[in-house]
């Protein structure tokens, strides 16, 4: 009698079980997917900046910028996402229209890089235009976000004053940020 009551016991709870897995399933399958749950905000510096107007002298000097940033992919399988530039205020007048949203997948085993020339795609400026911001990238997965940033002294032509030549380049881990809503 024992052993018979332990089975219809044990049958009360798995059924129990079952019942109360399948109303959570469906009640998050009912409230859809998060949509790229894990977000990223990588700064940017692209194009040529000949010479530096006093009220932004202090974030940039005459040169070549260039930045990529690389998505990672170390999943299994395809990771997709939204990418969006957003630019700094003071880069334009009057200021930029806000950018819409880009599609992005990355296979599995591979790294998408979104490099200045996508940038300036993505806002519909003419390549090699100074531009600074940052692109907010948003996955359905945690995944490594490198950022590679270089940039190349030059004379300014507008004073004539030469700094030397002079190189850069500095590798930056791009970490999830949390959004607060």
């Amino acid at each position: 009698m024992t052993r018979r009551r332990n089975r219809t016991l044990l049958a009360v709870i798995a059924a129990v079980g079952l019942a109360t897995g399948a109303v959570i399933t469906t009640a998050l399958a009912a409230a859809g997917p998060r949509s790229n749950p894990v977000q990223y905000s990588a700064p940017f510096v692209c194009g040529w900046l000949p010479g530096v107007p006093p009220d932004l002298d202090q974030f940039a000097k005459p040169g070549d910028y260039a930045t990529s940033i690389e998505i990672h992919n170390v999943t299994s399988g395809k990771v997709g996402g939204s990418k969006k530039v957003a630019l700094d205020y003071r880069m334009s007048s009057p200021p930029a229209p806000i950018a819409p949203n880009f599609s992005l997948s990355v296979a599995r085993d591979r790294v998408l890089v979104i490099d200045c020339v996508d940038i300036w795609a993505m806002v519909g400026v003419p390549g090699g235009s100074f531009i600074k911001g940052a692109v907010h990238i948003g996955l359905n997965s945690q995944l490594p976000v490198t950022g590679i940033y270089t940039s190349q002294t030059h004379a300014d032509p507008t004073t004539g004053a030469d700094p030397g030549a002079g190189h850069s380049i500095d590798v930056e881990i791009i970490e999830p940020i949390a959004i607060v809503m």
